[in-house]
């Protein structure tokens, strides 16, 4: 659900549309080719013309001869503002992802998801990959957090990325499987020290390491200081990879499908 000021402005997507309304998602497609259901110029669903149209609809079939039960209708009515409003408190405590954003990239081939984080002095930056069959991925989600790492701020902004569920169209969902956070520059301890917090999840610091036949993956060494796990990379040969899958004539093997940006998240 899109919070705006303005509640003209204010947009959902159609299967929580559908959910509110309780029918199918295919018949607000439906509804949306006979423009009784209204989008934005972004493609979301605006709630308070599409309503107003759909019970004009109602209406009309009902004085066309439909019996129309009112106390019927004023409950449903009651009910999707009830839906509205906890979709509205959620998408504010952070606890919901924006699912019409969701609903555009997750698709029936995603099997698994993994993030990774580049670390900054003033920043993170992450993306969520969703991974198929073969090697297949999909962007799912790709952002910036701003916000220093030595503020536990920035990292309590990550949780709540990587924490939640990433929904497909049905209501299934699934959450992030593992995690890769780059230690190194001048934010390894903070890094060690997250991951040390995290290991339960499987978020595990890795570092790359350069040179001629070295593999991708090079090997899961133990941190010094902190005695966590580090995964060491290979980042000659995984840039060898990537350029070879470019190349590659195989579409769906090692087939990639860019994320959708979400903006940057203040800390």
């Amino acid at each position: 659900m899109k919070i705006t000021s303005n509640l003209k402005t204010l947009t959902t997507t159609q299967t929580e549309m559908a959910r509110a309304l309780g029918m199918s998602q295919q018949r607000v497609s439906q509804l949306l080719k006979e423009e009784v259901m209204v989008t934005d110029s972004d493609g979301a669903l605006l709630i308070l013309e599409s309503l107003k149209n759909f019970y004009k609809l109602r209406a009309g079939a009902a004085s066309a001869g439909d019996e129309l039960d009112y106390m019927q209708e004023k409950a449903q009515h009651e009910r999707i503002k009830r839906e509205i409003s906890e979709i509205q408190l959620a998408k504010l405590q952070g606890s919901v992802y924006d699912a019409r954003i969701v609903e555009l990239v997750m698709t029936d081939g995603v099997l698994l998801l993994t993030a990774s984080v580049d670390v900054q002095g003033n920043r993170l930056e992450y993306e969520i990959c969703g991974w198929g069959m073969a090697e297949e991925s999909w962007g799912i989600r790709k952002g910036i957090i701003l916000g220093k790492p030595n503020q536990p701020k920035t990292w309590e902004m990550l949780d709540d990325v990587i924490d939640r569920t990433y929904s497909f169209t049905d209501g299934t969902g699934l959450k992030v499987t593992r995690t890769f956070i780059d230690s190194g520059g001048l934010n390894t301890a903070q890094v060690y020290d997250y991951c040390r917090r995290n290991a339960a999840k499987q978020r595990f610091a890795i570092k790359g390491q350069g040179g001629t036949g070295i593999p991708l993956l090079h090997k899961i060494g133990r941190a010094k200081v902190s005695g966590i796990a580090l995964v060491m990379l290979g980042v000659d040969d995984g840039k060898q990879q990537v350029m070879n899958r470019l190349a590659s004539s195989r579409t769906r093997c090692f087939g990639r499908h860019g994320p959708m940006p979400t903006g940057t998240a203040l800390s």
